[in-house]
């Protein structure tokens, strides 16, 4: 009885099949977690960077400028929060190139300051 092993387990194919699709998937995710995080870096860089010329050349007082870095960190981690729910509800591919679009245009918004 225990002399035959089950059909499907230990079999080759199907084992490298999966790794194979494991592998890719692990991979997938490391870029995606690597550009992700690289965006995110440029977000926060050309942020702090455009903060001081916002006192020198639109002549922004050092209040209203600490009141738009704390406007900008409120949005930022609330976005971190409600961005993971919105994920599990739609359609995460969808979602991950419109909250693209939405920096690079940002980002562009920003150098044109």
């Amino acid at each position: 009885m225990l002399d035959k092993p089950h059909k499907g387990v230990n079999e080759p194919n199907l084992v490298e099949e999966n790794r194979g699709k494991r592998v890719a998937l692990q991979l997938s995710v490391f870029l995606l977690t690597a550009v992700n995080y690289a965006v995110l870096h440029a977000t926060r860089s050309s942020w702090s960077l455009a903060t001081k010329d916002f006192e020198d050349l639109y002549g922004f007082s050092t209040g209203a400028v600490a009141n738009l870095n704390a406007t900008f960190l409120f949005f930022y981690s609330a976005g971190g929060l409600f961005l993971s729910t919105l994920g599990d509800r739609y359609n995460k591919k969808k979602l991950i190139c419109f909250m693209y679009t939405l920096i690079a245009l940002v980002e562009v918004a920003l150098g044109l300051l």
